[in-house]
């Protein structure tokens, strides 16, 4: 798959969080933001508050949180731990991050 056919391709992501936490509070905030900028209409965030929905672990294996899932395009990757900035998220799941800060 080239490039040009990563970026175009809708990123499809899940945010496993652990409630309020400040490391959940950052990922989310990082996420939703990368997702409302840099990937303007080409993103999904499903975040799920494992307080809130200890089920949905029932398929993943998590090792830690807060952990983001790309689960499209494939191959699947996971973000592990703190999530610093915008830029980072997006160089992690191969997505330009232009002129973005963070």
């Amino acid at each position: 798959m080239s490039d040009a056919h990563n970026e175009a391709a809708t990123l499809h992501l899940r945010l496993y969080v652990m409630g309020n936490a400040p490391k959940s509070r950052q990922a989310v905030e990082v996420a939703t933001r990368l997702c409302r900028t840099t990937l303007l209409g080409r993103s999904t965030l499903d975040v799920v508050d494992l307080r809130q929905n200890p089920e949905r672990t029932r398929d993943e294996v998590l090792v830690g949180v807060p952990t983001l899932v790309r689960l499209a395009p494939k191959p699947q990757c996971r973000i592990v731990g703190r999530i610093q900035g915008v830029r980072q998220l997006a160089e992690a799941l191969g997505v330009d991050a232009g002129s973005v800060d963070g």
